[in-house]
């Protein structure tokens, strides 16, 4: 399997470790500070602190800005989660703004759009190393009591407008994870100007001891075993064994993002002239780090499963972390994330890819998207319905549509299903050729309004079965749009997959589903006696199908 990503190590990483290991002092201590010290001058500020995490960088960087319940501080809903974390750990609110849809980043007109008097700073992420506006959110936040702290977790190295990435703002967070362009297996730096942070961030990333043990050791003639805590801190300073591998990264760092950009340069040309495929972007006055390598594409799950099929690790980043249950009460609307992340793909790209390794990706992507349609999707368009393929995103409105009693009641499998059951599902399905699922929309406004399938689809003897229909939005019940969706599809399965024969099963006490189905063409084969037992009781079930030769929409 081709990893999404891979650390790039050499000796020189494993003789660092060694040495540490060797000298007997493995905490915060001396490597610690070199790294801290060489990561300050790369990135051209007066501090650089240590953290054993970038969350932990973001969290403390925060704090430094003394939130209030009730401040809000603005960040990007396509970004990690440790994001908006690290702004509820200090009490506040994360307000959402959008993104733009070429390079993900936060909008600025929106940004600006959510300012209030409660707006405290400004997070913004640096999307796959891709530097952000930040003269424009600087414009913002100039003249205002708002504070800008980057998230430069991807963007190690990158530059905007020749300056580099953390030296620009008040304060920048980086992050040291396994796969990031520094890898030190974990770790966070926050990088300053101001003496003042410089010393609080020290103390608190030691518990709010005013000297760390290191200090303690080396500054005195004798160990001092004296300190004061002078602050409520926390267990968070980075140690010398990932300070040891951040050494020798840092030192590598301009060389391996070069690579980095390299492999980015050979994906945009193989990609850039697909059909159904965007490249990443680079704007103007912008260096990227190039710490993710993503595409937009048509059919994303269907590409993972085909790239996962074909030993290819694929990834997204990100779902937006407003969509996700914890955050989900704010209940705001962020058109761009909420339409673009269903498109996004993370493709293998780190810098000791292999020639070999890339042209397996680039073939297989070709493959994937030269292969013919199976249902030719823009067809699935009505007077009245659209059709669509299921999405990740849909499986949460899917399960509270089918668990409703009076939906349940027309399933041969009546228990309510759970989460993590729909989750089993959906990677069943994706696995699946044979099963082919649609959300049902209002053609006009596109809003989802039911759910149709064709599943047991058999090419050699040219038939399949058609079921899981319901109308889960209650207003379009009864006029009309089951019919339309149903006839739609059937047209569609008949033309494209060269079907002859479309069945079906159904209670035969479904008198109203009986209706629709023999509206639609279909007629019954046969009774299957007491087919079905729910709650202990049995059930006749009706087998209907419909013939292309007889189907009355006329296969068009």
């Amino acid at each position: 399997m081709i990893p999404l990503f891979r650390p790039s190590i050499s000796n020189e990483e494993i003789e660092a470790v060694t040495e540490v290991l060797k000298s007997g002092w493995w905490g915060l201590g001396p490597k610690t500070a070199e790294f801290e010290e060489k990561f300050a001058k790369y990135i051209g500020v007066k501090h650089a602190v240590g953290l054993n995490s970038g969350t932990a960088a973001l969290h403390l960087a925060l704090a430094l800005l003394d939130l209030k319940r009730g401040d809000e501080v603005i960040v990007p809903p396509i970004t990690f989660v440790s994001t908006a974390h690290a702004v509820v750990y200090n009490g506040a609110k994360p307000v959402f703004a959008d993104v733009y849809e070429d390079n993900l980043c936060i909008d600025v007109e929106d940004v600006a759009r959510k300012i209030t008097k409660r707006t405290r700073a400004i997070l913004p992420v640096h999307y796959a190393g891709h530097p952000c506006d930040m003269d424009g959110l600087r414009e913002l936040a100039k003249g205002k009591r708002i504070a800008i702290v980057e998230d430069a977790a991807h963007a190690c190295g990158a530059q905007y407008k020749g300056k580099k990435i953390g030296s620009i703002s008040e304060l920048t967070c980086f992050s040291f994870h396994a796969v990031k362009n520094v890898a030190c297996g974990e770790g966070g730096m926050v990088t300053t100007n101001n003496d003042e942070w410089d010393k609080w961030l020290r103390e608190m990333r030691w518990l709010g001891i005013s000297k760390s043990t290191w200090n303690r050791t080396v500054d005195e003639k004798v160990y001092a075993w004296f300190y004061h805590v002078n602050r409520l801190g926390f267990k968070a300073h980075l140690n010398d064994i990932p300070a040891a591998i951040g050494i020798v990264q840092l030192a590598r760092l301009d060389a391996l993002n070069a690579r980095r950009r390299e492999v980015a340069g050979i994906y945009n040309r193989a990609f850039k002239n697909i059909k159904g495929v965007k490249v990443p972007v680079e704007r103007k006055g912008c260096k990227s780090s190039w710490h993710i390598y993503h595409l937009k594409v048509d059919k994303r799950d269907d590409l993972i499963k085909f790239l996962k099929d074909n030993d290819i690790a694929p990834g997204v980043h990100y779902y937006p972390i407003h969509l996700h249950p914890y955050y989900r009460s704010q209940r705001v609307k962020l058109p761009v994330a909420e339409e673009v992340w269903k498109r996004i793909i993370s493709l293998p790209c780190f810098p000791g890819i292999t020639e070999e390794e890339m042209n397996k990706v680039i073939g297989t992507v070709g493959a994937f998207f030269a292969r013919p349609p199976v249902i030719d999707e823009s067809r699935l368009l009505g007077k009245k319905v659209a059709l669509r393929g299921i999405e990740a995103s849909d499986l949460e409105t899917l399960r509270e549509w089918r668990n409703r009693k009076e939906n349940r009641q027309a399933f041969f499998h009546q228990e309510p299903i759970v989460m993590e059951q729909q989750q089993e599902w959906y990677n069943r399905y994706l696995k699946d050729d044979s099963d082919m699922m649609f959300m049902i929309e209002d053609a006009r406004t596109r809003t989802p309004i039911g759910a149709i399938a064709i599943y047991h689809i058999d090419h050699i003897n040219r038939q399949c079965e058609i079921g899981r229909i319901m109308i889960g939005n209650r207003r379009y019940l009864g006029k009309g749009y089951a019919h339309e969706a149903t006839t739609l599809l059937l047209n569609r399965a008949f033309k494209d997959l060269g079907l002859n024969r479309i069945y079906l099963e159904v209670f035969n006490r479904n008198s109203r589903a009986i209706a629709l189905y023999e509206s639609c063409g279909f007629a019954t084969e046969g009774i299957k006696r007491e087919a079905v037992v729910v709650d202990g009781k049995r059930y006749d079930v009706r087998v209907m199908s419909v013939l292309k030769k007889e189907f009355p929409g006329g296969a068009k």
